[in-house]
């Protein structure tokens, strides 16, 4: 019987090309929802009480593995038929709904996280 290929290996990247494509996916969720300060930039503080919520990861990680499993369902049928770059599209195409979908409660419950940079 023959080994079942991972997502990362049908669309032809390696572990840490595929690693890289996650945290960069995970990354531009969380900015899209993250404040913007007096400057008009991003305000790290929120950001960081963002990344430090187990709720909000565990929220993102699960909808991430639904859609990534809706694409693989699509990749896998067609790996043999089309060309990496065009399997890649597919699962992007796929993937994006991601960013279509955010838990407020749970990024205001996250937001009340008092972050302490005091490294005394």
């Amino acid at each position: 019987m023959p080994k079942t290929k991972t997502i990362w290996e049908l669309l032809g990247y390696s572990p840490d090309e595929y690693t890289d494509v996650y945290l960069s996916r995970y990354m531009r969720w969380l900015l899209q929802k993250t404040r913007i300060n007096d400057h008009g930039t991003t305000d790290f503080e929120d950001l960081q009480k963002l990344m430090a919520n187990t709720a909000v990861n565990r929220f993102f990680n699960d909808r991430f593995n639904d859609l990534e499993h809706q694409a693989y369902k699509v990749v896998v049928h067609n790996h043999d038929k089309l060309p990496v770059s065009t399997l890649r599209r597919l699962y992007e195409q796929i993937m994006v709904e991601i960013y279509q979908t955010f838990p407020k409660p749970l990024f205001d419950e996250a937001r009340k996280l008092k972050i302490d940079n005091n490294l005394n």
